[in-house]
């Protein structure tokens, strides 16, 4: 299935279904006459399938999206969903409709940030005078995509509110669906400001994210600080929040069962609170707005409950198992986004760490109770265990999330260990039960009694965050990795975890050659943007931009992938790998071992380059006939490639990685889609 994502083309749309018939058909005949060979065929049908699914996945959501910016004009739509952000808004509208635009060609959804709301509210229909532009592209190949995002979401623009939105009378009458849709939504923002204003400060806009999945109002640096301690986690509804929402509600159902003899000796307690704990956790689903991470631990644990029903073991892969395939079907796309990827690594190393030193665990608790005196058979063995587990699980999750938290993130947190130790204590005991009692005791009022708790412990996990944060070396940059490298540590890691028997270690040789490989590989000397303001090259220490003007977009995410640069000029840039770069306010010459290649960035520099014979990357646009430089990449066709990054071997020989060629032509692509046409405004 993840190979479906990165295809350089998008497939017929037969030829998913063909693939999987024809070996649906073969895997029939393998199984009927008993034939070894369904072992070969079975996992090839899975490939299929997973290409099947992305392709109905991608049909499904195809929806117009902007081919390019437009000017200021009257939108109509109805408010679908509110966040704030950094003291705005942001509004998604949908059922839009805008002026000289055909329906057919007009997006579904939009997104616009808003400075004041009004009187909208969610299910207002609305004008407002915006301004529009289409979905933003990576701006490095293999980076974050949000134009496919977009797509996926079927968002097809984004801008900026000019003015206040104008709230108009209801046309016709919504559907069930959108009122249900329309009210679960002012749930949640009506639980988002109670909970803002009730525990207060940074702490209010954590437990909003923690209940709500509204994340938008935690002040940057908190998460700043949450992400360099490798507490990230915490802010996103995972499987931590579900998994504790589910056993607060689990132990108190038996609880209060357990207090009532009548009931406690003729009700299995056990079922009934495994059934209540699903109706909770699907309110909490509700409320958090659905995400990968939220959606994945409610259908793991809705099937560790369903295993209590039935008497099996609730702790196993095969619900994992079971959960991993269960969102695949639902929303394919989520598999090559680091929510899922960096959730389900973590929760895979967990029950392979359980089932590998469970048996261990309690013969010491057997062998222990014992021999030793009772006041530990009592505490101290119950002490160590816990503290035992809890050190053994961070370590565990930090180990198998690393490398997805490399690719996508591009660092390392090197004491994400010591922060989970002392936060998920803090998370487990005091956050989310009071975030639970508060939401119970929210219809009553009387929520104003647990916020106070809910705040000490979400401060003292923040002081944890920042403080370990400060320490020297809390985030280390690791090289850009490569979808190869993370293939083949998935591959490994999987191995590992699903295997038993000394043959698991097998896959360990993966993990390492996928580990050291992008340390093996070179970075590019030079990054050009798509236009000639944003140029830098790349030396031991970073990027340098030599550009006139860098794109400050373009620089933060540049810099977060190869490391922190500042602008220079007029000076000598030793090249990472070898060789030089010399500079000035006019271009540059890359130097590598009598080689040479020019960087005009200005019209005089592109006639002082053609005075040479010597090849030259040409992003100004100048150029003279007479030129007897060899143009290697035009102005022209850098726009075309939207970013290029230039690769220069030790014998002077240059090679290219674009953003265009790593997109290809998909649908979510800047090149012309194939499942819709795309919106063009009527000048």
């Amino acid at each position: 299935m993840a190979g479906y994502f990165f295809l350089p083309t998008e497939p017929p749309a037969w030829v998913g279904g063909a693939l999987a018939g024809g070996l649906a058909l073969i895997c029939g005949w393998a199984w009927y006459e008993k034939t070894r060979w369904l072992w070969l065929w079975l996992p090839l049908l899975m490939v299929a399938g997973g290409l099947v699914s992305g392709q109905v996945r991608t049909a499904l959501v195809a929806a117009p999206v902007l081919s390019k910016s437009l000017p200021s004009l009257e939108i109509y739509g109805v408010v679908a969903g509110l966040e704030q952000y950094r003291g705005q808004w942001r509004m998604t509208l949908e059922s839009v409709r805008i002026p000289r635009l055909a329906p057919e060609r007009t997006p579904i959804r939009i997104r616009l940030t808003v400075r004041t709301l009004a009187d909208a509210r969610v299910g207002s229909p609305v004008r407002i005078l915006a301004r529009l532009s289409p979905p933003a592209q990576p701006t490095v190949p293999g980076g974050f995509d949000f134009a496919r995002q977009a797509w996926f979401a079927r968002l097809g623009a984004v801008g900026f509110a000019l003015g206040a939105p104008v709230v108009l009378p209801d046309a016709e009458p919504p559907g069930w669906a959108e009122q249900a849709a329309w009210r679960i939504e002012r749930w949640r923002l009506a639980i988002d400001q109670r909970l803002r204003d009730g525990v207060g400060g940074a702490e209010g806009a954590m437990a909003s994210a923690l209940t709500t999945g509204l994340r938008n109002s935690i002040p940057l640096d908190l998460v700043q600080a949450y992400q360099m301690s490798g507490l990230s986690h915490l802010i996103s509804i995972s499987g931590l929040h579900m998994s504790l929402v589910a056993g607060v509600i689990f132990l108190v159902l038996r609880a209060a069962i357990a207090l009532v003899p009548w009931v406690a000796l003729r009700w299995d307690s056990k079922k009934i609170a495994a059934i209540g704990s699903v109706m909770g956790m699907a309110f909490y689903l509700l409320l958090s707005g659905g995400e990968i991470p939220a959606l994945r631990s409610f259908l793991m644990g809705g099937c560790v409950m369903l295993a209590i029903l039935i008497d099996r073991s609730a702790l196993s892969l095969r619900v994992l198992s079971v959960a991993a395939v269960l969102v695949l079907i639902l929303q394919p796309d989520s598999l090559i986004g680091p929510s899922f990827q960096m959730s389900f690594a973590a929760v895979l190393g967990l029950i392979a760490a359980y089932e590998l030193f469970s048996p261990w665990a309690g013969e010491w608790r057997r062998g222990k109770q014992a021999q030793s005196p009772r006041w530990w058979s009592l505490w101290g063995r119950t002490v160590c265990l816990y503290v035992g587990g809890m050190v053994l699980s961070s370590v565990v999750a930090t180990i198998m999330t690393a490398p997805y938290a490399a690719y996508h993130f591009h660092r390392f947190n090197a004491y994400g260990v010591v922060a989970n130790l002392l936060a998920i204590p803090l998370a487990s005991f005091l956050v989310m039960p009071g975030l639970v009692a508060g939401l119970l005791l929210m219809p009553l009022g009387l929520d104003g009694l647990v916020w106070p708790v809910v705040k000490v412990g979400l401060a003292a996990i923040a002081l944890v965050a920042e403080t370990v944060s400060s320490w020297p070396g809390a985030a280390l940059e690791v090289p850009r990795m490569s979808m190869l490298d993370l293939g083949l540590i998935s591959f490994g890691g999987l191995w590992l975890c699903l295997w038993q028997g000394r043959w698991r270690w097998w896959g360990m040789p993966l993990v390492v050659i996928g580990g050291l490989m992008p340390w093996t590989r070179s970075p590019p000397v030079l990054v050009l943007g798509p236009d000639m303001m944003t140029v830098a090259v790349h030396d031991d220490q970073g990027l340098r931009f030599v550009g006139p003007s860098p794109d400050r977009f373009y620089r933060r995410t540049w810099e977060a992938v190869w490391g922190e640069g500042e602008q220079r000029s007029r000076e000598q840039i030793p090249l990472s790998g070898g060789g030089i770069a010399r500079c000035d306010g006019f271009g540059c010459r890359l130097e590598r071992n009598g080689r040479a290649v020019a960087v005009p960035l200005s019209a005089r520099a592109v006639v002082e380059d053609c005075l040479h014979r010597q090849k030259m990357l040409n992003p100004t646009g100048y150029y003279r006939p007479e030129c007897t430089a060899q143009v290697l990449l035009s102005r022209a066709r850098l726009r075309e490639n939207r970013v290029t990054l230039v690769f220069m071997a030790d014998n002077g020989f240059l090679s290219f990685e674009t953003l265009r060629d790593w997109q290809g032509q998909r649908p979510w692509s800047p090149n012309p889609r194939a499942f819709s046409r795309a919106a063009e405004y009527d000048d």
